[in-house]
């Protein structure tokens, strides 16, 4: 059973491993190297979190187990739209993709951010990255982006 539940301070440093899943690798093509972290529009995600205002993140947990996590912060990063509308960043260890656990992972997110008050929320995915179809579903509709990535804004 998935249990979805607010990340814990000790849990943070988790935030770095996830966002490297949370990175696109196209079919076929050889995973980023991890100094990809290093670069400021992905160091935006994780440093410091939990000592913003805003920051706000959620992690899935099995059987004792963090099996993904998904945060938002106000920053302007990957997925910026409009100011006062936190990022999103979400990823699951692969072995757990495909199963709905996202899903869960996410609506448990948004419904935190709904309760703080925030009007939208915004990510950024690759368009090739069938992720986006979890997206659509939870209502997130495209506002910008480019032929390989989309940015995307959900109205809370």
């Amino acid at each position: 059973m998935v249990q979805i539940r607010d990340i814990a301070e000790e849990e943070i440093p988790l935030l770095d491993d996830i966002l490297y899943e949370s990175i696109f690798v196209p079919e076929g093509q050889e995973p980023f190297p991890r100094s990809i972290l290093n670069k400021p529009e992905f160091r935006a995600y994780v440093e410091d979190f939990g000592k913003r205002a805003g920051d706000i993140g959620v992690v899935a947990e099995v059987d004792g187990e963090i099996v993904g996590a998904s945060w938002a912060r106000l920053i302007h990063s990957c997925g910026f739209l409009y100011e006062g509308v936190p990022e999103i960043a979400i990823a699951l260890w692969p072995q757990w993709r495909g199963r709905g656990v996202g899903t869960q992972l996410l609506r448990g997110l948004i419904e935190r951010l709904r309760e703080s008050g925030f009007p939208a929320v915004s990510l950024s995915a690759q368009r090739a990255n069938r992720a986006i179809h979890l997206y659509q579903r939870l209502g997130f509709v495209e506002e910008g982006g480019d032929d390989e990535e989309a940015l995307m804004l959900l109205r809370l």
